[in-house]
């Protein structure tokens, strides 16, 4: 028999084993099974997010030149918890007797004071650094920073000390490399790369392509930006295809989720939740760079008097009529939009303002609005041809009564009597202006009017591009805003030979010219060629997907119902085109051209305001539209001149210089090299004519280049003052040193999403 007292052993072991039992099953209930409820309470438990920035998508041309990239750029960071971990060390190893205590620095008398994590640095890193020659003195606004950096976020995340370390740079990627060299001696340096905005073609293009504001600390409202404890900015695009395309071209950002302590500090990362940030779209814009190069070199290379060269202010646009692709828009003076990267320095930004440059180096001239002077009868001429009026003959006694007032051709200013009675061809030969204010006359304002609102001259309806410009077309229903009476013959009169308000941007008139050039056919104007988005696939891999571009057709002349325009008047408003050049009494000899070009001049009153004497001063806008070749049209151009004499004598030169290296880099008669481009410096000289070094331009015979002033003799009482053409860039942000500035550009180019087709 087992003894009472062995007994009482064994149940004293069975209740111990089963208070264990207990304990164990309780234990496992809590740290087991309930181990994501009691997680989820604790403080320890509660993260905070990160955001990195994507980089930015890169932009090309056509052919994937790159045009806007992204460089690989060095930055050297403190971690501020590491260097307070290493004093902490330090101090302790020292004997009581030596230790000190923690710095501290006071934010307010209110509050408890903090590390001073400034005097940690002096005391810990900063000479090691100034030992190395590696030491950079910190800025009060710096020194801010880091407090300010090391109270959010205790360091955790490193403070940037020195950035945008260029790897080209002989003396920065020294030092980087000094710094890494020594990177395990000093305590709290972290080295990272980092991606910096680039144009590597510089000037070229600069006006399209626009440029940006590198990110800086500052957090933008809104949602996005409040689920973010760490926020570091985009770049944003501020003018140009980086301002318009800006959501598409920004990465998708990645985070980093850390663990809060207790208290409230950054205790470690979990890697698990850890996600990687994608770029942003690449896009592939309609431009050849070499034909954008080819455009801008023939403004600066244009001789407009002996011993100089360089037009001073000018735009040349260049389109394909069968596609509406745009393939240049060149814009002198310009910029180098590298200036901005990573800010811009005081000095440089003075310099493009209007005070100390009256040339708006920023203002993009190919997409800025000026009267087109004879250009426009090309609108006219359609107009005319939509009502059944293009076949008609008008007679040139050198001038037309109007208001019992005379407004008289050119031919009168020049004294070479009239013109006699003519058609549509031989009236756009002779830029006869008595036959336009009679075919105008007879096709009524409001057809002009609806012209060229279809080409989105004073309309924004149809030219799916968005830029700041005072296009203009006048009409009646605007007149009679004006309570000046009604609207009179005399002011059509003025209208159909582009004089008086109306107002037209280079692009605009390149799209005319294609639409003639096209039989009818108007496509939509199109920078963005296509795009490529990346993403990540199933197996974590960054893939990308690339969309599709096709032409789309706007309108057809044609094909417009009752009022459609007349195949047989376009036919003969392009023979009319064709005799301005190859006829020798037509007014654009200069463009005559082995590859078959044919164009319309144009000449635009324009006033400028003298900045030294505050006056008036005339400032005429010479004009040119053209395409080629003649039989089967590849390329529409248009040329705009500042302060030229007349449009034959210096935009038709301009033109027939782009046409022909244009054309010829596709029969393999022209190769043109690409290199980066330095700005091209504006100025307000007269030009006679252009000619070119070398130039094969065909002999003129003497005397038979007609002068083309395009501007009438008419009294200022009967034909409304010219407006005077804004070229005031808008005002975006930028920045200048470390402070947010404003800079300006005149037009932005609109976000595209066109699906598209490979070009050759």
């Amino acid at each position: 028999m087992i003894s009472s007292h062995r007994l009482r052993l064994y149940l004293l072991a069975l209740i111990i084993l089963g208070g264990f039992g207990v304990l164990l099953y309780r234990l496992w209930g809590l740290q087991i099974n309930r181990q994501d409820e009691f997680m989820a309470q604790l403080p320890i438990t509660d993260t905070a997010l990160q955001r990195i920035p994507g980089p930015r998508g890169r932009i090309f041309d056509r052919n994937g030149v790159p045009l806007a990239d992204n460089k690989a750029n060095l930055e050297i960071g403190l971690n501020l918890a590491e260097v307070e971990r290493f004093w902490k060390e330090e101090n302790a190893k020292k004997d009581k007797a030596e230790r000190s205590e923690v710095p501290k620095f006071v934010w307010d008398p209110r509050k408890e004071p903090d590390t001073d994590i400034v005097r940690l640095l002096n005391l810990t890193l900063f000479p090691k650094l100034d030992a190395l020659s590696l030491y950079v003195q910190p800025s009060d606004k710096m020194v801010e920073d880091i407090r300010i950096w090391y109270r959010e976020n205790r360091g955790i995340i490193p403070y940037p000390y020195q950035k945008s370390l260029d790897r080209t740079n002989p003396e920065e990627f020294r030092r980087f490399a000094a710094y890494a060299e020594y990177a395990n001696e000093l305590p709290g340096i972290s080295l990272r790369d980092r991606s910096t905005r680039i144009y590597p073609m510089k000037a070229l293009g600069a006006h399209v392509l626009g440029y940006v504001k590198v990110a800086g600390r500052e957090r933008p409202p809104g949602d996005e930006a409040e689920r973010w404890q760490f926020f570091e900015n985009d770049d944003t695009g501020i003018a140009g295809v980086e301002k318009t395309m800006d959501a598409d071209l920004r990465g998708k950002p990645g985070r980093r989720v850390y663990l809060k302590n207790e208290l409230g500090r950054l205790a470690d990362e979990i890697v698990s939740e850890r996600s990687e940030p994608l770029p942003g779209d690449d896009i592939y814009l309609t431009l050849d760079a070499r034909i954008q190069t080819i455009a801008e070199m023939a403004l600066r290379d244009a001789i407009y008097a002996p011993g100089k060269t360089g037009i001073g202010r000018g735009a040349v646009s260049v389109i394909d009529p069968n596609t509406g692709e745009i393939l240049a828009m060149a814009s002198v003076p310009s910029f180098d939009p590298n200036i901005f990267i990573p800010f811009i320095r005081q000095a440089d930004w003075d310099a493009l303002q209007q005070k100390n440059n009256p040339t708006l180096p920023m203002v993009t001239r190919s997409l800025s609005a000026f009267p087109p002077g004879s250009t426009f009868k090309l609108v006219t001429g359609i107009a005319a041809s939509m009502e059944g009026d293009a076949g008609r003959s008008f007679n040139c006694s050198g001038s037309v009564i109007y208001g019992g007032r005379p407004f008289n051709c050119w031919t009168v200013q020049q004294r070479t009597g009239s013109h006699g009675t003519i058609g549509m061809a031989e009236a756009l030969k002779r830029s006869c202006n008595c036959y336009f204010y009679q075919c105008g006359n007879a096709a009524g304002i409001d057809r002009i009017e609806e012209v060229a609102k279809m080409f989105g001259i004073g309309s924004r309806q149809g030219i799916q591009l968005d830029y700041a410009v005072a296009d203009f077309m006048p009409g009646q229903q605007w007149w009679a805003t004006r309570n000046e009476g009604p609207w009179t013959s005399a002011k059509t009169a003025n209208v159909s030979i582009g004089q008086g308000e109306v107002q037209t941007t280079p692009l605009q008139m390149a799209l005319i010219a294609g639409a003639v050039a096209a039989n009818g056919k108007s496509y939509q104007p199109t920078l963005i060629h296509h795009q490529v988005k990346h993403s990540w696939n199933k197996s974590g891999e960054m893939v990308e997907l690339r969309s599709e571009f096709k032409p789309r057709l706007k309108f057809d002349l044609l094909d417009l119902g009752e009022h459609s325009a007349k195949a047989k008047d376009l036919a003969t408003m392009r023979d009319g085109m064709w005799k301005v050049v190859n006829d020798k009494s037509g007014t654009g000899r200069r463009a005559l051209s082995p590859y078959g070009i044919a164009g319309k001049t144009g000449t635009a009153q324009k006033w400028r305001i003298d900045k030294e004497t505050g006056k008036k001063i005339g400032d005429n806008h010479t004009w040119f539209v053209a395409f080629a070749p003649y039989d089967h049209p590849k390329i529409a151009v248009c040329v705009v001149i500042a302060n030229g004499k007349s449009g034959g004598g210096t935009a038709a030169p301009v033109a027939k210089r782009v046409i022909e290296r244009t054309l010829g880099l596709e029969d393999g008669k022209f190769q043109q090299p690409l290199s980066p481009l330095a700005p091209a410096i504006g100025h307000f000289d007269f030009s006679e004519a252009i000619s070119y070094e070398g130039d094969d331009l065909p002999a003129v015979e003497p005397g038979e280049e007609p002068s083309d002033p395009g501007v009438p003799e008419t009294s200022d009482e009967e034909v409304p003052v010219v407006k005077q053409a804004v070229e005031t860039p808008a005002a975006p942000d930028a920045r200048v040193g470390e402070d947010l500035g404003s800079a300006g550009t005149a037009s932005t180019i609109k976000k595209q999403q066109f699906k598209q087709s490979a070009r050759p």
